[in-house]
């Protein structure tokens, strides 16, 4: 039941990564299964070419379960939360412009790519504030375990 509790509470704490992670994985299958996403002609940018093969569905897969890990069990060692901001920032900028590129060469505008730019403004939000809720509450806590320590002192005080 302990280790129940404790997933609750790093689900509470880490909610926006874990779906972060999950948004990675969908990523990964959305290129996996359109098949060749990037190659249609004409192609300009042959790196566009590159981005939806398995080995670059394989990274993205790895930064989704190194993220997904973090998460679920609050890993802070080696400054790992920043370093999952760093990598979801960079890999949904990435094929922000990547999709941009796409749709400005085949001249027909979608909107994968203002999902990956907002999912990406949404990940330097929360990596910019840290999650200004959970600081607001541990404030609270601080705050309030003072204030029992200054009554418990002015009751002694009193006596």
């Amino acid at each position: 039941m302990k280790s129940v509790n404790k997933f609750i509470r790093h689900y509470n704490k880490n909610q926006f990564w874990i779906f972060t992670a999950l948004l990675d994985y969908a990523l990964a299958v959305f290129l996996l299964q359109s098949n060749s996403f990037f190659d249609h002609p004409p192609i300009r940018w042959v790196i566009l070419s590159y981005l939806d093969d398995p080995l670059s569905c394989a990274i993205i897969f790895a930064i989704a379960t190194y993220t997904f890990t973090v998460a679920l069990w609050d890993i802070s060692w080696f400054r790992a939360g920043p370093i999952v901001a760093g990598l979801n920032t960079a890999l949904w900028l990435l094929f922000g412009v990547a999709f941009l590129q796409h749709d400005q060469q085949i001249q027909n505008w979608g909107f994968y790519a203002s999902i990956c730019f907002i999912t990406a403004v949404s990940i330097l939000s929360y990596g910019a504030t840290g999650g200004e809720h959970r600081n607001r509450q541990s404030d609270t806590r601080e705050i309030k375990k003072k204030l029992d320590e200054i009554r418990k002192a002015g009751n002694k005080g009193g006596d």
